[in-house]
């Protein structure tokens, strides 16, 4: 499994997501990390499934806008796993519209290629009507432990992971994640812009730690 780019709308898909963060937090369509994501609202069914945004626009959003036609072609990609799948072939290409737990008790080992994760950083903010409060670094880091050990097994030994954070979180993050892969890279994405502050000065990047299942030379290739 690997990753796909389309040479017109230079959109970045991967065979297989979940839509939206791990813990259904948020959802959004999967876009390339250095685009800004389209955040959705999914119904209960995939029949019901709608695309919506949340506040205005700001005039420098470059949020991207789903037109009829991609509503509906996302749309008929949704899957919801009730069963376990010996192989991984039918959920190529398709979006796996449902809690992350219930998704990979379905998955079978050692099948997952590449794994990127953007969880909730460790602050208050509200996911579509769900609210995340902050926790203490140690609660953040048990929490955050407590899910993503389950994914461990579905990696193969060549896996990359990809894993998205603040300033704030990454050290918790990190510290869990050395406990059970090998990190190569602490890379740090740019915003564009940032904001002004009176008090306190705004951060205008953001972590992403890149690790390995194996401990050899990692290969950067999709």
């Amino acid at each position: 499994m690997g990753i796909r780019r389309d040479r017109l709308s230079n959109e970045i898909s991967i065979p297989f997501s979940w839509l939206g963060d791990p813990l259904g937090y948020s959802c959004n369509v999967c876009r390339a990390k250095t685009q800004l994501m389209s955040r959705v609202a999914i119904a209960p069914s995939f029949e019901d499934a709608t695309v919506t945004f949340f506040r205005p626009r700001a005039n420098r959003n470059r949020t991207l806008v789903l037109s009829e036609a991609e509503h509906y072609r996302y749309r008929q990609r949704l899957l919801r796993l009730t069963q376990s799948c010996p192989t991984v072939a039918d959920c190529l290409d398709r979006t796996l519209n449902q809690s992350m737990q219930s998704a990979i008790a379905c998955l079978p080992d050692s099948c997952v290629d590449l794994l990127i994760l953007d969880p909730p950083y460790n602050r208050r903010k509200t996911f579509n009507a769900r609210v995340f409060n902050p926790k203490s670094p140690a609660d953040y880091e048990t929490w955050f432990a407590e899910w993503f050990t389950p994914l461990l097994r579905l990696l193969k030994p060549t896996a990359s992971v990809y894993v998205c954070c603040d300033w704030q979180s990454s050290s918790t993050v990190a510290a869990v994640i050395e406990q059970h892969l090998t990190i190569r890279n602490r890379i740090t994405w740019e915003r564009e812009k940032g904001r002004g502050a009176k008090r306190n000065w705004k951060n205008a990047s953001e972590d992403i730690w890149f690790a390995t299942v194996s401990r050899g030379i990692p290969s950067l290739r999709a």
